[in-house]
């Protein structure tokens, strides 16, 4: 995985105040952000 991909990932995460708000924003579903952030 890609680390600013990951950073990218929390980043939004905590602009959009959520895991289901932010895999919407990314185009992604929700498991895949989870994985991109504990993976930091």
């Amino acid at each position: 995985m890609d680390r600013l991909e990951q950073m990218r990932a929390f980043t939004q995460v905590v602009v959009s105040g959520g895991f289901a708000a932010a895999a919407r924003e990314l185009g992604v579903s929700r498991s895949a952000v989870s994985k991109l952030v504990i993976a930091l």
